[in-house]
């Protein structure tokens, strides 16, 4: 093998058989059609082509369903790896089976695997259309690997028998040089004057005889420093100008291979048939089927169209719908926190009346106005207090009602001991029972005592025993008591046991006593306190010994715990039953430490919280 410097000249492809021939060529016409059924390979087209030629060629190459490549600009050297990159893309885009050759697989064998990947699709045809092989010729000659892909893709298409094959070179490329390997055979025969170029017939690339240069006759022996140095093996193999091309530059772009494919049906048993012969109407079938499909085309960009508008509308309406939310969220919000604002200023407002009430309330004033003033001001604002709600103004009026009350009660404590002018008591629970039931008419009475059941906390109770009792029980009585100093448990009962006289030796301060811990502070006890009896619930002192959460946090789990274990016990008591529930004496809690917002309860005090309790009558089924 040698490399020879060839001038690049492409041959057109044999024009397609013409069905127009008058009846005398009937025979001939016959005996082409017997060839074109007959199975044989489809000549390659490898030809020089104007824009308008490229274009109308590949118009019918797609068309016929052919791949068309469109090879890009590249560098020198990368022709080969631009046109596989593309025939890559293409099969992959059309479900190809992926190549079955390893990395570095020889050039003529990818070109052959791609081109059989290619017959296994639904395709007819494979169109190359080169670029401009001037822009990356150096001085008019083809780098090596462009012109080994050139010969690859050649060779394939002059030996395919599945698909047309055409290769379209630019029409400026005609003065392009490249070098392919020829047989010493062939360089040979081509070297011999007038001997006729041994390649075969169906060669696509007609390679023009080479003319060599005259020598001397014979040669001498001279010594080699006496030789001339021969001249370089580009001038010396320089080619003759490319011929004549055989083809005009008005071809019919059938003659370009696709043309006719695009005008034909191919059927296994009867091969190539040409259309026209079965009726004269190709061109308005064609024509009919490209008004078909470019029909179809418009209504599916319409339905396109359409799904887009509806999907931009859908979008904005969503939009739309989530900025609707977005701002009414917002307005809620706004809303939300106005009002909470207006309420703080409000209660504000409500908590510097009450206060200005009990500042108001100063000097010896009667036991029923302490009362109201205590449960209708007081209590609220102790609340507001433990809530954050109220002010430092506010604040300062209740701690100096709170000692005045303290002072006062202290005061006149140590008369009532020796007269009998006092308010209604703790100890007076039995008769104020008693009283409530005549005028109830209540057959039995009940009395139950909730150890440290506070004024507040009595309320809380209150309020739920109504909303689960409905109509089961009506509260008939809700009184104040007062407890006696010091404010204990072991003091009331001690009260309740003996009434009046028991002023005259009131113990001394002793601290609570222990309370069961567990399920039985749950329980509710029964104790004989002189002739009487009465049931006790020990639940909230049990309650009150540790630290807990905030105010009213605290007091509503506690009041929620009695009043279940209160309406469980009302339900057990037969008919019209007064059950008189009061409580021995309240508490304050303490700051709280270590997490709690609240510590242990205070008692033993005199403050209007640990002194004045509630004392409720309810009257057990009233209505049969």
């Amino acid at each position: 093998m040698t490399t020879e410097l060839l001038a690049a000249s492409m041959a057109p492809a044999p024009a397609p058989i013409d069905t127009d021939e008058s009846p005398s060529d009937l025979p001939l016409v016959a005996a082409r059609k017997r060839e074109a059924a007959t199975p044989r390979a489809l000549p390659p087209v490898v030809r020089f082509s104007s824009d308008a030629q490229r274009t109308r060629t590949v118009r019918d190459a797609e068309r016929a369903r052919a791949i068309v490549l469109f090879v890009p600009s590249i560098e020198a050297g990368r022709l080969g790896a631009a046109i596989d990159a593309d025939m890559e893309a293409v099969l992959a885009s059309r479900g190809a089976l992926p190549s079955s050759l390893g990395e570095g697989a020889p050039l003529r064998s990818v070109v052959e695997d791609q081109v059989s990947r290619a017959a296994s699709l639904p395709v007819r045809g494979i169109c190359v259309c080169l670029p401009k092989l001037s822009t990356i010729a150096e001085g008019g000659l083809l780098h090596d690997a462009d012109a080994a892909a050139l010969s690859s893709w050649i060779d394939v298409a002059r030996t395919e028998r599945r698909l047309r094959l055409v290769v379209l070179f630019d029409e400026s490329d005609r003065g392009v040089s490249l070098r392919v390997p020829v047989s010493l055979e062939t360089f040979l025969g081509a070297s011999q004057a007038g001997a006729a170029s041994p390649l075969p017939p169906a060669v696509a690339m007609k390679i023009p005889a080479l003319e060599v240069p005259e020598r001397s006759a014979a040669p001498t022996h001279a010594a080699a420093e006496d030789r001339p140095s021969p001249p370089p093996i580009a001038e010396t193999l320089r080619p003759p100008p490319p011929p004549a091309p055989s083809f005009d530059a008005d071809l019919p772009v059938e003659a370009a291979g696709f043309g006719a494919l695009a005008k034909r049906t191919y059927r296994v048993d009867e091969g190539l048939e040409d259309e026209e012969a079965q009726g004269g109407g190709v061109d308005e079938a064609a024509a009919a089927v490209e008004a078909a499909r470019a029909a179809e085309i418009r209504a599916s960009e319409r339905a396109a169209a359409r799904r887009e508008a509806e999907r931009q509308a859908a979008a904005k309406r969503e939009a739309d719908r989530l900025e609707a939310e977005r701002v009414a969220a917002e307005r809620a919000e706004a809303e939300r926190l106005e009002a909470e604002r207006a309420a703080r200023l409000v209660l504000q407002s409500t908590w510097r009346t009450y206060a200005m009430e009990l500042d108001a309330a100063r000097g010896p004033k009667p036991v029923a106005a302490i009362e109201k003033l205590f449960s209708t001001r007081y209590i609220p604002l102790i609340g507001a207090i433990a809530r954050g709600e109220a002010d430092a103004a506010v604040e300062n009026v209740v701690a100096e009602w709170r000692s005045s009350f303290a002072e006062s009660y202290e005061a006149s404590f140590g008369s009532v001991k020796v007269t009998a002018k006092r308010p209604p008591m703790v100890m007076d629970a039995h008769e104020n029972a008693h009283r409530v039931a005549r005028l109830a008419s209540a057959r039995s009475v009940k009395l139950i005592l909730v150890d440290s059941m506070s004024f507040d906390l009595a309320e809380r109770v209150g309020a739920r025993i109504g909303t689960a009792l409905d109509k089961r029980a009506v509260l008939v009585e809700k009184s104040v008591l007062w407890a006696a100093l010091p404010s204990t448990t072991p003091v009331q009962m001690h009260l309740l046991a003996r009434g009046t006289e028991g002023l005259k030796d009131i113990p001394g301060p002793a601290s609570e006593p222990e309370v069961a811990r567990g399920r039985t502070v749950n329980a509710i006890r029964r104790e004989r306190l002189g002739a009487r009896e009465v049931l006790k619930l020990d639940l909230v002192e049990a309650r009150l010994r540790g630290p807990g959460p905030g105010y009213d946090e605290r007091l509503d789990a506690i009041a929620e715990e009695v009043a279940g274990i209160l309406v469980r016990l009302f339900e057990s008591f037969p008919a019209r039953t007064l059950a008189y529930v009061f409580g021995d004496h309240g508490f304050t809690l303490s700051q709280g430490s270590n997490g709690w917002a609240s510590g242990p309860s205070k008692q033993g005090g005199s403050s209007p919280e640990e002194v004045l309790v509630a004392g409720h009558g309810w009257l057990v089924d009233a209505v049969q």
